[in-house]
């Protein structure tokens, strides 16, 4: 009796590691997709800093006369801003998994709709 609950015992201990070390294996296996796929930032060059010339400085206070114009001018109008400031890289998995998630939402949505 005891040999055959040790035995037991031993197995299910096996199990449980061959199940975790699976599940860490998938995760690095998908890390390590992720990363191949992530897409790659080109290295920029410093750049020396050079002084600017009047046309350009000219050129840069007319640009800023017109953002200062047109945002007035859209102050009137209705639009939304995104609270993100800088884009979310993301990797094809990710994408791929966040696409089948709207698609599920939204054939859930017309089977709801469908039952009124």
């Amino acid at each position: 009796m005891t040999g055959s609950l040790t035995q037991a015992l031993q197995i299910s201990i096996l199990g449980v590691a061959l199940v975790f070390l699976g599940i860490l294996l998938l995760w690095g296996m998908m890390e390590l997709a992720g990363r191949l796929t992530m897409p790659r930032k080109p290295k920029t060059l410093p750049v020396k800093p050079q002084k600017p010339s009047r046309d350009f400085v000219e050129a840069r206070r007319k640009a800023v006369a017109a953002a200062v114009i047109t945002a007035m001018a859209m102050q009137k109008t209705a639009f939304t801003v995104s609270t993100h400031r800088k884009r979310e890289a993301i990797t094809p998995w990710q994408a791929a998994y966040r696409s089948h998630q709207l698609r599920s939402a939204i054939a859930a949505n017309n089977r709801r709709k469908k039952d009124k």
